[in-house]
């Protein structure tokens, strides 16, 4: 199936200028983007009103302010800080309610754009939106689950408050969290240790994560913003060198292929599943 979808139905790849339309530094409806020059730091943190889950106009948006990056709108950024406004929330995961109607439609190219959508996004943070000197730093405080996490690990460096949790409940409904996850785990840690991680759909906190390795800075609650008003000071070069060089041996193909798996697994799911998903769609809701 892999094959067939790979040879026959997989849209045309987009490239990365072709794919987005900058909007202007500071344009944004779901994100709130700010650029302190002094500490060339640029925030794109998730607005108080913006969605709990990751849905394709906020992936656009992402989109637009790594474009903006490339192209030096900002000026010269040394620190992109992906974080959220929302209360307690990072990002609950991927857009379940697109999920269900794509997968009731049998539409397998839906599926697929979202998804590498979504692959293109991390790709930017592993690769610091192209810029040789950037660091991606995800700072993480409140809830960060399936694609949440996934954004954070494809970080070069994670900051996380205390009491945060963070998991993949994918296998709650069927699914496998097909975005990077275990490309991703395996770079900061093994892959026997992101394998038990991807398979379970337990609640990890940061406190866990931290100890075995996934998180690189573990803070008070509620000291994220002073955190990162001083990132020069507070980050350590080696440690951004350490994930640099671990998160260069995940490569972009291997991500783009693992879409094809994720799209059958999703046409694939019955009904018992899509229950679960919808249960989930409802949590999202009233999160």
């Amino acid at each position: 199936m892999m094959n067939t979808l790979a040879n026959a139905q997989r849209p045309a790849r987009m490239t990365y200028e072709q794919s987005v339309q900058p909007t202007g530094p500071g344009r944004y409806r779901l994100l709130d983007v700010d650029f302190n020059p002094y500490e060339r730091t640029l925030w794109a943190r998730i607005a108080p009103d913006g969605p709990t889950f990751v849905s394709g106009e906020l992936l656009q948006e992402l989109w637009d302010v790594s474009a903006q990056i490339r192209a030096g709108d900002f000026g010269r950024v040394k620190f992109k800080v992906l974080s959220s406004r929302l209360p307690q929330i990072f990002s609950l995961g991927g857009d379940l309610e697109l999920f269900l109607r794509l997968i009731n439609e049998r539409d397998r190219v839906g599926l697929f754009r979202y998804a590498q959508a979504a692959i293109d996004a991390v790709w930017t943070n592993v690769t610091g939106c192209g810029v040789p000197d950037l660091t991606s730093v995800a700072v993480v405080n409140g809830e960060a689950q399936g694609g949440g996490f996934e954004a954070a690990l494809s970080c070069h460096q994670i900051v996380a408050e205390t009491g945060t949790r963070f998991g993949f409940p994918e296998s709650l409904f069927g699914l496998f969290p097909g975005m990077g996850a275990f490309a991703l785990l395996a770079a900061r840690t093994d892959a026997s240790v992101a394998a038990r991680l991807i398979g379970s759909a337990s609640r990890y906190s940061a406190e866990f994560l931290y100890e075995i390795g996934v998180i690189d800075y573990l803070i008070p609650r509620g000291t994220s913003e002073a955190f990162i008003a001083k990132l020069s000071e507070r980050l350590e070069p080696s440690r951004i060198a350490q994930r640099k060089c671990a998160l260069d041996t995940v490569r972009y193909d291997a991500l783009l292929s693992s879409i094809d798996l994720w799209v059958e697994k999703a046409l694939g799911l019955g009904d018992k599943h899509k229950r679960c998903m919808t249960y989930l769609l409802n949590a999202q809701r009233q999160l």
